[in-house]
């Protein structure tokens, strides 16, 4: 649901190198993929989990153009990427965990690079959200919760990153970008 939304509503144009930050078997990366059809991929999460990438890569056509890559971005992410792409990932973390996970891909982003985070927006406007419900679950299960897009720009700016736009989609999910600070 989240990934056609945010494909429909924002633009990956120029993309050349898209890094997956925590991508599981790859579909966002696989997504973006398909529309850039010159851009190539890489796909980064656990050794276990990207085990099992490969039929959602060729069911897309894109396991060509997508290297998998495993690892833990608490450590370092695969460097030289355009677009770093964190989905449902910064959510799951308190904001010290989350700046540490920001901090690992600025210094791996190449010059001119974008961070985009999909995650649903706790705001005071707008349509009903299941935002507010799912940050009771975050703080119930996990140490994350869902945030503001300020509060995100916050966990930008100790990364050394700055928030550059806020897209919505009509879906309950929302797009975040973020360049170097």
């Amino acid at each position: 649901m989240a990934m056609q939304a945010v494909l429909e509503a924002y633009s990956f144009a120029g993309a050349t190198q898209v890094v997956d930050v925590g991508g599981s078997h790859g579909a966002f990366v696989a997504g973006v993929l398909v529309r850039e059809k010159s851009a190539r991929g890489v796909l980064f999460d656990r050794p276990e989990v990207i085990e099992g990438a490969l039929p959602t890569l060729e069911g897309a056509g894109v396991s060509g153009r997508v290297e998998r890559v495993g690892g833990s971005f608490f450590e370092s992410v695969p460097a030289g990427g355009d677009v770093y792409l964190l989905k449902f990932i910064l959510h799951d973390w308190s904001d010290d965990e989350c700046v540490t996970i920001l901090r690992r891909v600025r210094a791996a982003m190449a010059p001119n690079a974008r961070v985009v985070v999909v995650e649903m927006l706790i705001t005071s406007s707008g349509p009903p959200s299941p935002a507010p419900l799912l940050d009771l679950n975050m703080l119930v299960m996990l140490s994350g919760k869902e945030r503001t897009a300020d509060e995100f720009g916050a966990l930008f700016a100790q990364a050394g990153l700055a928030l550059k736009s806020v897209t919505a989609t009509h879906s309950p999910f929302a797009v975040l970008e973020a360049r170097a600070g």
